[in-house]
């Protein structure tokens, strides 16, 4: 595949901020591609650059070394990006180097007739295409709503045959907890966050839960908690829910959930708290109650994120530790479409649940659909379909459930 031309621009993303957006222009046309970026993001991501910036250094240092030569494969593409780019990317930025590698994964598929996530199950070694299940977004909290809960996201996970069926149950659930607030807290009580979930002006989370337990229940469901421990750990201790509090304490706490059908909780424990998540043991152990709902070994799937931020010696270094048993994927931890495929098959080596998440500051750009079908990922999180950035992730499933038939 040769390049021809690459020109990168300014755009905006969900949240009204500067991000980036890439053309990559071969013999089979023209593929575009954009980076999303998070609101709360792990300290050991790979480096974002302005956004102005990351523009200049694919119009000037990418385009000057990729247009006019030939690449042969998709890792060719990213080893000559990772080179340039340095270690986590510091040199030209994560939002420079990820949409350029993601428009020539297009590209590649393009050229080789394939749909993309064809292409990426081919790259990934993956024989076995099958769709996510949706953790899909109920409730948001901390940095991604105006309330006083903790916890950044309370979602809901089905569990029916087909994504369409689980996408209904999803959607069916979304709008009866939508009733259920408005009741509750009239108008106010509807809004929503950055992410497509209602933002409730309510302080706990066991108060959140049940607002949705028994609609969840109802609808043969289960929960999915983001805690994004990071966001509250300061000086190895945590300001949860108005006081101070420790790994033990807090560990405690998630064990008192369990009452809840809680199928998973991402980051318990802040990225650097190795002790704290050590605690989680228990809860990933605990006899089984619905294997179908993907609990390794029976228990409650704790999911690294910043924990792993899609990194392969984070991985290992979790997995030699003991630390989690799932493990979320977002390609612009890392930066380009190999290294997050390295990640992907290293959590399914290790026997891990993978979810491929989208960020807060997203774009209309919908290839973590693909992505999760490719390395036929267990879990996928857009958010609610009430954000159309987030809504056309799950069209594109959609999509391709139906090509699948």
């Amino acid at each position: 595949m040769k390049i021809q031309s690459i020109k990168g621009k300014s755009i905006l993303d969900s949240r009204g901020k500067d991000t980036v957006e890439v053309e990559v222009k071969t013999k089979e046309g023209v593929f575009i591609s954009s980076t999303p970026s998070g609101t709360s993001s792990g300290s050991h991501e790979a480096i974002e650059k302005p956004a102005e910036e990351a523009v200049q250094n694919i119009n000037g240092i990418i385009a000057e070394k990729f247009c006019g030569k030939e690449f042969k494969s998709q890792e060719q593409v990213d080893s000559a990006l990772i080179a340039i780019a340095g270690k986590n990317k510091t040199k030209l930025g994560v939002n420079a180097v990820l949409p350029v590698s993601i428009a020539c994964c297009r590209a590649f598929a393009k050229e080789q007739n394939l749909p993309l996530y064809s292409y990426i199950s081919k790259i990934s070694n993956n024989s076995d295409i099958k769709l996510p299940v949706p953790s899909f977004l109920l409730i948001e909290g901390a940095k991604h709503a105006e309330n006083t809960l903790n916890v950044q996201e309370f979602m809901v996970v089905p569990n029916e045959k087909t994504f369409s069926e689980n996408y209904k149950t999803v959607k069916i659930v979304y709008n009866e907890l939508k009733e259920r607030l408005e009741e509750k807290f009239g108008k106010q009580g509807i809004a929503i966050g950055m992410e497509g979930g209602f933002t409730p002006k309510i302080r706990t989370t066991k108060q959140a839960l049940d607002l949705i337990f028994d609609i969840v229940k109802k609808n043969n469901c289960k929960i999915a908690l983001d805690v994004a421990a990071s966001e509250f750990y300061e000086n190895a201790k945590y300001n949860f829910e108005g006081k101070e509090t420790t790994s033990d304490e807090l560990s405690l706490f998630y064990k008192e959930l369990i009452k809840y059908p809680i199928v998973s909780i991402e980051d318990p424990f802040a990225e650097d708290d190795i002790e704290g998540w050590k605690k989680t043991k228990e809860l990933r152990d605990r006899p089984a109650r619905n294997a179908s709902h993907g609990e390794a070994g029976g228990g409650v799937l704790i999911v690294g994120d910043d924990l792993t931020v899609t990194n392969t010696e984070r991985i290992v270094g979790a997995y030699e530790q003991n630390l989690c048993n799932a493990v979320i994927l977002k390609p612009n931890q890392i930066g380009t479409v190999t290294e997050t495929i390295k990640s992907a098959n290293l959590a399914k080596e290790y026997g891990w649940k993978r979810i491929v998440s989208h960020r807060s500051g997203d774009t209309m750009d919908d290839f973590i659909a693909d992505l999760s079908v490719g390395i036929s990922a267990e879990f996928i999180k857009s958010g609610s379909s009430e954000r159309e950035e987030r809504k056309i992730k799950y069209d594109r499933l959609l999509q391709i459930e139906q090509d699948l038939l």
